[in-house]
């Protein structure tokens, strides 16, 4: 790990420190124990190769308003803990655990209502957040992109666990997953490889989508960037993050598992700077989360409605309207610091 003096984004060395996050050695590894606590395994035994605390900082970039924790991981690092994931988790490559949901079942028998309560409340927001994840990337494709030609589209999902966002489109488009852990595919959805070097020169994609996967990411301008190499003329990139600036910084389980805490405003900079004209930028929020989503392409279209200012970090750490819509999520993470 390296401590950075500037942001990953944009290379400014204006920034400040958030919170200061300490991070103990959880234990020795523990099958049955739950996602996030394998992950803090993870990080001390196979990254780290130490038992003592480490220290982790949320620091706000004051130039592009991105959050992020520092040090920062390198891609070495980061390769470390996806295959530790695909070989000590052999068990648990279930979708929900894969997006860090999987939660403590093993707890004693004083605690096992609560568990169990708590995990039907977290399987129903499992279950509205990918139904709705789903709708929303079928929806925004479908009315944005722009294609002509006669020959089936292709769509690839970077970093698309099974292909289930695309099963919308399996019947109009060639559908393919890269995805460093390989599930089994949904029908009608192919498996390409881990990563871009499983691609070849000449693929082009006219739709490329990227899903709750940035926030991992070491440098995401340059996985953009590199993203885009492989995306059509007339194509168009769609990627949508946590809504990780509000207050998900505030409240790290483990820094082994979102690293970056997007706003419209950081995210519109990492469009910005891979040089992509962004046609759509807008925050959702849901019962228990939200999410920004951002869409562009690599020529310019002079007249988009869907266009709109996007909102500063500030504004989007700040406004009151986001605290009561995620209330609810705030009662659930006492629900789950207290049955620790």
């Amino acid at each position: 790990m390296i401590k950075t003096d500037c942001c990953p984004v944009c290379n400014s060395q204006s920034m400040s420190v958030l919170k200061e996050h300490i991070f103990k050695f959880p234990g020795e590894y523990i099958e049955n124990k739950d996602y996030y606590y394998k992950n803090l395994w993870i990080l001390f035994e196979k990254i780290l190769k130490s038992r003592e605390d480490v220290v982790f900082e949320s620091v706000l970039c004051a130039s592009c308003g991105f959050i992020f924790t520092n040090p920062r991981f390198s891609e070495n690092e980061i390769k470390i803990k996806y295959t530790a994931v695909s070989e000590l988790l052999p068990s648990t490559t279930s979708l929900n655990t894969l997006n860090g949901r999987a939660v403590n079942t093993s707890g004693k028998k004083i605690n096992d209502l609560i568990n169990r309560t708590r995990n039907l409340i977290r399987q129903r927001f499992d279950d509205h957040t990918i139904n709705a994840r789903i709708n929303r990337t079928n929806n925004l494709i479908t009315n944005f992109l722009n294609y002509s030609s006669q020959n089936k589209p292709k769509i690839l999902d970077y970093g698309g666990a099974s292909g289930y966002t695309l099963v919308p489109f399996v019947d109009s488009f060639e559908c393919g997953v890269l995805d460093y852990v390989k599930l089994d595919m949904s029908p009608g959805v192919k498996y390409l490889g881990k990563d871009l070097d499983d691609l070849k020169d000449t693929d082009k994609f006219d739709v490329i989508i990227l899903l709750h996967v940035l926030e991992h990411v070491v440098n995401p301008v340059k996985l953009i960037k590199d993203i885009c190499r492989y995306l059509d003329e007339d194509g168009m990139i769609y990627v949508e993050v946590p809504f990780g600036c509000f207050d998900e910084w505030k409240y790290l389980t483990t820094p082994l598992i979102h690293i970056n805490f997007f706003s419209e405003q950081s995210l519109f900079k990492c469009f910005d700077l891979c040089g992509l004209n962004v046609i759509y930028i807008n925050t959702s929020i849901s019962l228990f989360s939200g999410c920004v989503s951002i869409i562009g392409t690599k020529h310019r279209i002079e007249d988009s409605k869907h266009i709109k200012k996007c909102l500063s970090t500030q504004e989007q750490m700040s406004k009151i309207r986001y605290l009561l819509l995620f209330l609810p999520r705030f009662l659930l993470m006492k629900l789950k610091s207290i049955t620790k």
